[in-house]
């Protein structure tokens, strides 16, 4: 069982790593803000404060401290001071009226620093995957449910790059992912050692990312509906451990900004993020669900570098067939505590998440990562029930189409000849020593390509015997985890391409995606 650890762990640190090297500096959401928030800290030791007339931190020092405490701690370690990174602004990027993908315009600096700090975003979510790794063990006895969950759970393109750059998610989704971990199996085996845990875990949450919100409404109904009438010692326990860890933060917000919510610090401090929308607007019907469901998925950068809208709906294609599964599930009552509680633990992040931005804009999917555990428990309860009781069509017709449809994929891709594409660039580069508007990382000549070249082919050629070493060691079907595989090298490789060699054109096609993806998913889903 342990070997389905290291793979997993492996293949995130080995993602996440190249992200951290590769993605040019202050490219993740807001990483500029963040980097701000962690200088103040190094050089202040203290929590800034967001105040009319006053800002300690422009952007994001409303953010809880925790995460930015320990990165200011992990460089301090290392005796490596934060640098100041100052960059100008893209005026052709994408949002507005632009067409590029990177928002600042980058000449291959060197920012050491902030590759140390983005180590502490991975660093924390190897810890995510050992927790995941851990409720696997404890939600599914089947090895193949078990595959299934940690390649959902751990191996989403976006959820490997929000570790890989430099923001306080991965802490808050650390401390979440253990809450609901605790509750999981408070729910099975009640204990009030587990509950009074669950709390503490909560109160670290508060402390790293106000996302965890959910977990408190959810941790109380759990207790009340587990004990009922003798709920009170364990309720007390529970908020107890909340208050002993994270108490005092709603004080100071109340001391400082009359607010103990941190709100009102908000509003000042991310003034161009506020809003004042109705949940009944059509915003929330349109436009909203299609930003949160691709950045969920894979929207890199600023949510600029997305994928070709045929991925999106062969994504979609397969959500709706596990949301079938659930509704099956739920109209045959044969669901468990346990897939209840995980259930309402997605609806209430859902409930927190849209009434967010109704007073603040951030339609952005990563926003529900806080409950990925319990999201990838649902999906997988609900596609492998539909998978057993609603057999779509014959094994055979599924087979031949995903190999025909890979036989025209790989036809289409040599006569559409992007690979020449891509050596006539670099033969450019070669030839006439000139660089592209955003180069490799740290690319200063030739002898710097070539090393890069043979990372790139080394990194290739061991991922891919590492796997199949693995895969034979299982013994077990494993066609999701390879479709997941794939779906990260496509989008890292898409994204890369997108940034470095082709800022202005879309290099890598979907269809061999999809076609090796169809296959694999035919072979699986019989």
């Amino acid at each position: 069982m342990k070997k389905e650890l290291w793979l997993f762990m492996g293949l995130f640190f080995t993602f996440a790593l190249l992200w951290n090297l590769c993605l040019p500096p202050f490219e993740g959401p807001d990483e500029n803000a963040h980097w701000k928030y962690v200088q103040f800290v190094y050089k202040n030791w203290k929590i800034p404060v967001q105040k009319e007339g006053r800002l300690d931190v422009p952007g994001e020092g409303f953010q809880p401290p925790l995460y930015y405490f320990l990165t200011a701690s992990f460089l301090k370690i290392f005796g490596v001071k934060p640098e100041n990174i100052s960059l100008q602004k893209n005026p052709r990027f994408g949002w507005k009226k632009g067409w590029e993908k990177l928002m600042y315009i980058h000449h291959g600096e060197r920012c050491l620093s902030l590759h140390l700090a983005r180590l502490v975003s991975l660093f924390i979510g190897l810890g995510t995957i050992f927790i995941l790794w851990k409720a696997s063990l404890l939600l599914f006895a089947d090895i193949r449910e078990r595959t299934l969950f940690l390649s959902f759970g751990t191996l989403i393109p976006q959820f490997i790059f929000m570790h890989g750059v430099l923001n306080n998610d991965s802490l808050g989704i650390f401390f979440s992912t253990l809450t609901l971990y605790l509750l999981t199996l408070y729910v099975l085996h009640p204990a009030r050692k587990l509950i009074f845990l669950a709390g503490i875990s909560l109160g670290f949450g508060f402390l790293s990312k106000m996302s965890c919100i959910f977990l408190l409404p959810l941790g109380i109904g759990t207790v009340i509906l587990r004990e009922k009438r003798s709920s009170i010692p364990s309720l007390f326990l529970f908020l107890l451990g909340l208050i002993l860890v994270s108490g005092w933060y709603p004080v100071r917000n109340f001391l400082i900004y009359k607010d103990f919510t941190g709100i009102k610090a908000q509003s000042i401090s991310s003034s161009a993020c506020v809003v004042n929308r109705s949940i009944f607007s059509r915003y929330f019907f349109l436009q909203f669900p299609a930003s949160v469901f691709t950045s969920f998925f894979a929207a890199f950068g600023w949510v600029s570098i997305k994928l070709p809208l045929l991925i999106y709906i062969f994504i979609l294609l397969g959500c709706m067939l596990a949301l079938t599964g659930i509704f099956f599930i739920i109209k045959e009552r044969v669901f468990s505590s346990v897939f209840i509680f995980h259930l309402a633990s997605f609806l209430l992040i859902l409930f927190s998440f849209v009434y967010y931005n109704t007073r603040f804009n951030c339609p952005q999917g990563r926003c529900l990562y806080p409950a990925i555990l319990s999201i990838s428990t649902i999906f997988v309860k609900g596609y492998t029930y539909l998978k057993q009781k609603k057999p779509l069509i014959r094994k055979k017709i599924f087979i031949w189409s995903g190999i025909c449809s890979l036989a025209v994929a790989l036809l289409l891709g040599v006569f559409y000849v992007p690979f020449l594409k891509i050596l006539y660039r670099l033969l450019s580069i070669w030839y006439n020593n000139s660089r592209p508007m955003y180069p490799f990382p740290y690319y200063t000549g030739k002898v710097d390509y070539l090393l890069w070249s043979l990372f790139i082919f080394l990194f290739s050629f061991s991922l891919g015997s590492w796997t199949l070493l693995f895969l034979l060691s299982f013994r077990c079907p494993s066609s999701p985890f390879l479709l997941f595989v794939i779906f990260n090298l496509f989008s890292f490789t898409h994204a890369f391409l997108n940034v470095t060699l082709f800022s202005w054109e879309k290099p890598a096609h979907p269809e061999i995606f999809l076609a090796l993806s169809t296959l694999l998913f035919s072979f699986h889903w019989t």
